[in-house]
C-alpha cells in the first residue's frame, strides 16, 4: 500500500496490523525513518517504498491517488501486478480516465459511518458568532482543526494579509491555554508526529496546521474544521479537509472562514457548491472541468490542462471530448 506522507502510512500501518494480527503473513511498514518488517507480505508505506527492491508485487493499493504523479503509482506495477488506486476527489486525469471507461471504477456511494456534516460559509462579520462555536465544540469534550494557507509570518516576506498558522496558534492560546498544537511542513517531522499524537490522545483540544493534515488522517473526536482564508483553496483540497471531520460518525461542522471580501465570484460559486453537495465525486468533476483533463492517452503523465491533437498547436478540452462521443452516438442511432 502507497500512501502519500508518514503519518497517514503509520496510521494505517497500526490499522491493518490490528486486523491481522493473528494471520502468519504478517504486516510491515516502509517510511523515510521507519522500516518494520520490511519483508512481510502486506506492505505499508511512503514513497520510500520507491527506492528499494520490494520484489514482484501482486497487488499494489495507491490511496489518496491525487496526491501521486503518475509515474510514482506506476513504479511498483510489474507485468502481472494488479493495481489499485483510491481517493475520495481524483486528480482531472483520472477523472476523465473514469468517465469514459479508460479504466474500471468501483464507487463506493455510502460511507463506513453515519454522519453529517454541516458545511457554512463565515465571513468577517460573522467572525463572533463562529468563534463561540468553536469554544462551544471545545467545552463540549470535542477537537477543533483549523486550516491556515500559510505556515509562519517572516518579517521581510510580503504578507498580502494571509492569516499564518504560526500566528494563529500563539493567539488562541488566550483562549485554549496548553491544549493547542501546531503542524506545518516547516517543523521537523518529529514535531509533527508528537503534535498528531498530542490531539489524538486528548492532550489537546485544538489542532493549527496547514494542508499537511489535508488527507486520511483520522483524529478521535475531530467535531468541527475550520479553513482560514477557505477561498484559497481548491475544491478538491476543501472536501479533503472536511472528510477530516466525525470519522467514526455523528454530526460535525466545516467552516469556510472568508476574513477578507471576495473579489472573484468564481471563488464563491467554488465555496457555495461545496455548501451543497457532500460527493467527492462532483467537486473533483468541477475540478477537471476548470483546470482540463490532461493528457488521457496511453502513455501520457500530464494530469490537468489541455494537449495537443495532432494539428500543431490545437489543444483538445473536455468540450470537444464530449461534443465528439454526443456526435458519434448521434450517427450510432441514425444508423
Amino acid at each position: 500500500m502507497l500512501l502519500p506522507n508518514s503519518n497517514l502510512a503509520a496510521q494505517i500501518y497500526e490499522e491493518i496490523a490490528s486486523y491481522y494480527d493473528h494471520f502468519w503473513f504478517g504486516v510491515g511498514v516502509i517510511t523515510g525513518g521507519k522500516k518494520v518488517n520490511p519483508d512481510a507480505a502486506i506492505v505499508v508505506g511512503t514513497t520510500a517504498l520507491l527506492h528499494r527492491d520490494m520484489g514482484k508485487m501482486d497487488l499494489v493499493v495507491c490511496d489518496e491517488q491525487q496526491k501521486m504523479a503518475t509515474g510514482q503509482r506506476e513504479q511498483l506495477r510489474g507485468e502481472h501486478t494488479h493495481l489499485i488506486e483510491v481517493s475520495a476527489t481524483p486528480i482531472p486525469r483520472t477523472m476523465a480516465l473514469a468517465i469514459y471507461g479508460a479504466v474500471k471504477i468501483f464507487k463506493i456511494t455510502k460511507c463506513h459511518a453515519q454522519k453529517t456534516i454541516h458545511t457554512k460559509i463565515w465571513h468577517k462579520t460573522d467572525n463572533a458568532v463562529m468563534m463561540k462555536g468553536v469554544m462551544d465544540t471545545v467545552r463540549s469534550g470535542k477537537k477543533v482543526l483549523i486550516v491556515c494557507p500559510k505556515r509562519e509570518t517572516k518579517d521581510d516576506e510580503e504578507e498580502g494579509g494571509l492569516v499564518s498558522a504560526q500566528d494563529l496558534a500563539r493567539k488562541f492560546e488566550r483562549f485554549a491555554p496548553n491544549r493547542i498544537v501546531l503542524s506545518h511542513a516547516q517543523l521537523s517531522t518529529e514535531q509533527n508526529e508528537q503534535a498528531i499524537k498530542a490531539i489524538k490522545g486528548g492532550d489537546a483540544d485544538i489542532l493549527i496546521s496547514t494542508t499537511t493534515v489535508e488527507v486520511g488522517i483520522t483524529i478521535p473526536d475531530l467535531e468541527r474544521v475550520v479553513v482560514v482564508h477557505a477561498e484559497r483553496f481548491g475544491l478538491q483540497v476543501l472536501h479533503q479537509i472536511r472528510g477530516r471531520v466525525v470519522r467514526h460518525g455523528g454530526v460535525g461542522f466545516c467552516d469556510l472562514y472568508l476574513p477578507k471580501e471576495i473579489k472573484n465570484p468564481d471563488s464563491m460559486i467554488r465555496l457555495q457548491l461545496l455548501e451543497q453537495i457532500s460527493d467527492g465525486f462532483e467537486p473533483a468533476h468541477q475540478d477537471m472541468r476548470l483546470r482540463g483533463i490532461g493528457d488521457i492517452t496511453a502513455n501520457g503523465t500530464t494530469q490537468h490542462g489541455s494537449v495537443d491533437v495532432m494539428i500543431k498547436n490545437i489543444k483538445c478540452n473536455i468540450d470537444d471530448i464530449d461534443a465528439t462521443v454526443e456526435d458519434i452516438l448521434a450517427r450510432r442511432e441514425a444508423a
